[in-house]
């Protein structure tokens, strides 16, 4: 009775820690080459995943500067709860290769509780060729921005968009879509 109970015991165990272990993530794909001067500028977020720091967001828009550095100027800026926010940071490219890997760093309060990403936070996944739209992610899919150069793109574009993105492994079905965006 007892070895009969130790057995189930472990049995449960192992099914219960086997459901827990989690399939370990491809490496995020990134777009082959960015031309970093093309990607300065002005973007539109048109959709993006749920995230804690952005709740209450519309209207949110990010703009690009390189610095003599080398470094970019990051300016995000949205509609919180009725009023204007702004936030400003810095990015740094992590892969030169492609320059599709950014590591980008806020001026807020919580940043100095987020680690550094060795290998980068900020993954430009998709981008079109006239550099009028991107998607820019999270390797752990947690993070997602659509992005253009309006506050809406073509309903063709953006849903080729959200496929690639699907297709990369984001939870597409959980974009939080900008009131302007028509599918």
């Amino acid at each position: 009775m007892r070895t009969r109970f130790l057995h189930a015991v472990i049995l449960a165990t192992s099914m219960l820690l086997s459901a827990c272990a989690t399939k370990p993530m491809k490496p995020l794909a990134t777009v082959p080459k960015v031309e970093v001067p093309r990607y300065m500028g002005k973007w539109h977020e048109v959709a993006r995943l749920p995230m804690f720091f952005q709740r209450g967001c519309v209207q949110s828009t990010a703009e690009y500067e390189l610095k003599p550095d080398g470094t970019v100027s990051v300016t995000n800026r949205a509609i919180k709860n009725g009023k204007p926010k702004q936030v400003r940071g810095i990015a740094t490219v992590v892969d030169s290769r492609t320059n599709a890997v950014l590591e980008v760093r806020f001026n807020e309060w919580f940043s100095v509780f987020i680690p550094r990403a060795k290998k980068g936070n900020y993954f430009i996944v998709w981008l079109a060729s006239d550099y009028s739209a991107a998607a820019v992610g999270t390797p752990d899919r947690k993070c997602l921005w659509i992005l253009a150069r309006k506050p809406s793109l073509a309903p063709a574009s953006y849903r080729q968009i959200v496929e690639h993105c699907r297709e990369l492994g984001f939870p597409v079905e959980n974009l939080i879509v900008e009131p302007t965006q028509t599918h």
